[in-house]
Protein backbone atom coordinates (compact mmCIF):
# COMPACT_ATOMS: atom_id res chain seq x y z
CA UNK A 1 0.00 0.00 0.00
CA UNK A 2 1.10 3.47 -0.90
CA UNK A 3 0.72 5.94 2.29
CA UNK A 4 -1.23 9.01 2.44
CA UNK A 5 0.98 11.78 -0.24
CA UNK A 6 -0.16 14.60 1.10
CA UNK A 7 0.51 13.40 5.20
CA UNK A 8 3.40 10.90 4.94
CA UNK A 9 5.16 12.65 1.44
CA UNK A 10 8.62 11.53 1.78
CA UNK A 11 7.16 7.76 2.56
CA UNK A 12 4.77 8.03 -0.60
CA UNK A 13 7.68 9.09 -2.77
CA UNK A 14 9.88 5.57 -1.35
CA UNK A 15 7.29 3.49 -2.02
CA UNK A 16 6.55 4.71 -5.26
CA UNK A 17 10.29 4.07 -6.11
CA UNK A 18 9.64 0.25 -4.92
CA UNK A 19 6.42 0.11 -6.85
CA UNK A 20 8.28 1.76 -10.15
CA UNK A 21 11.40 -0.91 -9.22
CA UNK A 22 8.75 -4.12 -9.24
CA UNK A 23 7.18 -2.90 -12.67
CA UNK A 24 10.13 -3.41 -14.56
CA UNK A 25 9.80 -7.64 -15.80
CA UNK A 26 13.63 -8.55 -15.03
CA UNK A 27 13.73 -7.33 -11.34
CA UNK A 28 13.23 -10.45 -8.93
CA UNK A 29 10.14 -9.27 -7.54
CA UNK A 30 8.50 -8.37 -10.40
CA UNK A 31 4.73 -8.00 -10.78
CA UNK A 32 4.60 -9.77 -13.86
CA UNK A 33 4.08 -13.32 -13.84
CA UNK A 34 7.37 -15.01 -14.99
CA UNK A 35 7.55 -16.61 -18.75
CA UNK A 36 6.83 -20.00 -17.18
CA UNK A 37 4.42 -19.06 -15.61
CA UNK A 38 2.10 -17.01 -18.00
CA UNK A 39 -0.74 -18.59 -19.78
CA UNK A 40 -0.45 -18.18 -23.33
CA UNK A 41 -4.26 -16.84 -24.17
CA UNK A 42 -5.10 -15.92 -27.14
CA UNK A 43 -6.83 -11.97 -27.05
CA UNK A 44 -9.63 -13.01 -28.24
CA UNK A 45 -9.98 -15.54 -25.22
CA UNK A 46 -9.20 -13.43 -22.41
CA UNK A 47 -12.61 -12.20 -21.61
CA UNK A 48 -13.72 -16.06 -21.57
CA UNK A 49 -10.78 -17.24 -19.43
CA UNK A 50 -11.55 -14.27 -17.04
CA UNK A 51 -14.84 -14.95 -16.76
CA UNK A 52 -14.48 -18.98 -16.45
CA UNK A 53 -11.16 -18.24 -13.14
CA UNK A 54 -13.53 -15.89 -11.67
CA UNK A 55 -16.43 -18.73 -11.88
CA UNK A 56 -14.26 -21.25 -10.70
CA UNK A 57 -13.02 -18.58 -7.66
CA UNK A 58 -17.04 -17.86 -6.85
CA UNK A 59 -17.67 -21.36 -6.45
CA UNK A 60 -14.68 -23.26 -5.10
CA UNK A 61 -15.86 -22.88 -1.04
CA UNK A 62 -11.97 -22.67 -0.32
CA UNK A 63 -11.26 -19.86 -2.86
CA UNK A 64 -14.64 -17.92 -2.69
CA UNK A 65 -13.83 -14.12 -1.25
CA UNK A 66 -16.09 -13.20 1.59
CA UNK A 67 -18.41 -10.81 -0.10
CA UNK A 68 -17.73 -6.78 0.41
CA UNK A 69 -21.00 -6.29 3.14
CA UNK A 70 -20.38 -9.90 5.00
CA UNK A 71 -16.55 -8.18 5.67
CA UNK A 72 -18.00 -5.00 6.59
CA UNK A 73 -20.30 -6.41 9.03
CA UNK A 74 -17.93 -8.75 10.29
CA UNK A 75 -15.55 -5.98 10.92
CA UNK A 76 -18.27 -3.86 12.65
CA UNK A 77 -18.85 -6.74 15.24
CA UNK A 78 -15.53 -7.33 15.84
CA UNK A 79 -15.52 -3.73 16.81
CA UNK A 80 -18.47 -3.89 18.91
CA UNK A 81 -17.02 -7.02 20.82
CA UNK A 82 -14.00 -5.34 21.37
CA UNK A 83 -15.74 -1.76 22.90
CA UNK A 84 -17.60 -3.99 24.85
CA UNK A 85 -15.40 -6.14 26.13
CA UNK A 86 -13.23 -3.15 27.22
CA UNK A 87 -15.98 -1.75 29.19
CA UNK A 88 -17.22 -4.78 31.11
CA UNK A 89 -13.12 -5.33 31.93
CA UNK A 90 -12.88 -1.57 33.08
CA UNK A 91 -16.00 -1.83 35.14
CA UNK A 92 -15.04 -5.64 36.88
CA UNK A 93 -11.73 -4.14 37.68
CA UNK A 94 -13.37 -1.25 39.68
CA UNK A 95 -15.49 -3.83 41.23
CA UNK A 96 -12.74 -6.00 42.30
CA UNK A 97 -10.74 -3.23 43.75
CA UNK A 98 -13.96 -2.33 45.92
CA UNK A 99 -14.62 -5.70 46.67
CA UNK A 100 -11.13 -5.93 47.66
CA UNK A 101 -11.30 -2.57 50.13
CA UNK A 102 -14.96 -3.33 51.35
CA UNK A 103 -18.11 -5.29 50.89
CA UNK A 104 -19.53 -4.89 47.70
Amino acid sequence: MLPHKIYEEDKFYEKCKELRARLDAKASNTLFPKPEDAKNVPMDGLSLFMSHTWEKIRTQKELNLPDQRIMVASLRCNELRDEAITLVDSEGNKLKEESEKKLV
